[in-house]
């Protein structure tokens, strides 16, 4: 099977200028759920920085996450979730 019926590779990238409090999580979201809807990949593996859930003790799970991504993880059948950061 070619590897582009097994995985195909979306980027949501930010977009930096204006600092944090001008960038839209709500357009991100949307640009996040069209490009999964978008994908015909077999596997669907997400990479992101900060965890839906997790043990740490002073994080801890992510509220906002479990509210508006993990619902988009489950409806587009996204296999994998993995988070690269976690700091204490």
């Amino acid at each position: 099977m070619e590897a582009a019926k097994l995985l195909q590779t979306c980027t949501c990238v930010v977009n930096p200028a204006g600092g944090l409090h001008e960038q839209s999580w709500r357009g991100q979201l949307k640009e996040f759920e069209a490009k999964l809807a978008a994908s015909t990949a077999q596997w669907k593996l997400v990479v992101g920085h900060h965890p839906v859930y997790s043990s740490g003790g002073l994080h801890g799970d992510t509220a906002e996450l479990q509210q508006y991504v993990e619902p988009l993880l489950r409806k587009y059948r996204v296999q994998v979730r993995l988070s690269f950061a976690y700091c204490d």
